[in-house]
């Protein structure tokens, strides 16, 4: 892409992030420094469809963390313009809570106002189909439903940045076909979508650049064909 875009198109940029987390190891549990990141830029403009894609323990979901403001880099700059709503199964949500507890805890947790989560919260119960779960500990609900919670809290709220972190790996047939004719239409109102999925026909369908991290880093970044080409290759 070029760098002489206006800068207010400029939704998302890392500047030579990276992030590293601390693992202990070896009988007397000595500190180790993992980079999960290391030294990745990146930008990602006004009304872009970018996907991520990669091996597990690459850095996807920490890249989407990063963007979210759930983790912050250890070295490097990230600029973020606008609100961001991360869909990852299990971020911000309370196991002894209730699914509508939980809608305004993860509303919130996503940067939003009790007011403006209450006002969304009929649509939201009525879209995750959850009939009388909604009122029933989180810690009831099977991984799906769950999934169907977390997708329902995040297609209603309308941020300006959405990252979907493996938002459909789970759930049945029709409600994927629900949720996929839904993301088309979140899609239509954010100034930016983030797709971390390994699933192929997903990120094809969806986005119009992929990156490919692999060992903390991005080694291609291009048209989706052309990435996911590369990587089912190596």
């Amino acid at each position: 892409m070029s760098d002489t875009l206006p800068k207010e198109k400029n939704i998302i940029n890392f500047n030579n992030v990276g992030i590293s987390f601390s693992i202990k190891r070896g009988l007397f549990r000595q500190s180790e420094k993992f980079w999960a990141l290391k030294d990745i830029s990146f930008r990602v403009d006004k009304d872009e469809i970018v996907g991520i894609v990669g091996r597990n323990g690459t850095g996807k979901s920490t890249c989407g963390r990063l963007i979210a403001g759930i983790y912050q880099p250890t070295k490097g700059s990230i600029e973020i313009n606008g609100t961001v709503t991360l869909l990852s199964f299990g971020a911000g949500f309370n196991p002894e809570f209730t699914g509508r507890q939980n809608i305004l805890v993860n509303g919130v947790y996503q940067g939003f106002t009790i007011k403006a989560v209450k006002e969304r919260m009929n649509d939201i119960i009525a879209f995750s189909e959850l009939g009388d779960f909604i009122d029933r500990p989180l810690k009831t609900y099977s991984y799906g439903m769950k999934s169907r919670l977390g997708f329902s809290v995040a297609a209603f709220l309308e941020p300006d940045i959405l990252v979907l972190d493996e938002v459909m790996a789970t759930g049945d047939y029709f409600f994927k076909k629900k949720a996929m004719e839904k993301i088309n239409d979140i899609i239509g109102k954010c100034n930016a979508v983030i797709v971390i999925s390994h699933q192929d026909q997903i990120l094809k369908e969806l986005c119009n650049r992929v990156l490919w991290f692999k060992n903390g880093g991005i080694v291609l970044d291009g048209e989706p064909r052309d990435v996911l080409q590369a990587y089912k290759k190596k």
